[in-house]
């Protein structure tokens, strides 16, 4: 009986010593965490004030407020615009591409990967150096 005492004993000293770590580590993290939201409360305290674009009584900016959302929507049109026309370019060149390659014969898309290949490989000048440099274009 006294034996098993001694094992009971131990476990409860090993637990102990365990809960001891635990908290330790525990108190060690609500510290960081509390100096973190410490630093983050000055800041903001000590942070300049945003003030609104517009306020309700026009004091802030007299523009209008219509105005502003016209200009953004103008600009948003134009980058629109934009993508479309880069898109289209990308798409047409694509297209071409694929035509060049069905021309040639190449009617999967293996066989259009390989013959591209070819041609990349084909056109690279490996010079004393070691680096290729392209001598002709693939879309052709």
């Amino acid at each position: 009986m006294r034996k098993e005492q001694k094992i009971a004993k131990k476990r409860k000293e090993r637990q102990k010593e365990a809960k001891v770590k635990v908290l330790r580590r525990r108190e060690a993290l609500r510290k960081d965490r509390k100096i973190e939201t410490e630093r983050a409360m000055k800041e903001a305290e000590f942070a300049p004030k945003q003030n609104p674009i517009i306020n309700i009584k026009n004091e802030v900016f007299p523009i209008n407020r219509d105005d502003i959302i016209r200009d953004q929507l103008l600009k948003n049109q134009q980058i629109l615009k934009a993508l479309e026309e880069e898109y289209e370019k990308e798409q047409k060149t694509r297209q071409g591409i694929n035509s060049n390659l069905e021309d040639e014969g190449h009617e999967s898309l293996q066989d259009k990967l390989a013959a591209m290949h070819k041609k990349a490989v084909e056109s690279q000048d490996f010079s004393n150096d070691g680096e290729a440099k392209p001598m002709i274009d693939i879309t052709k």
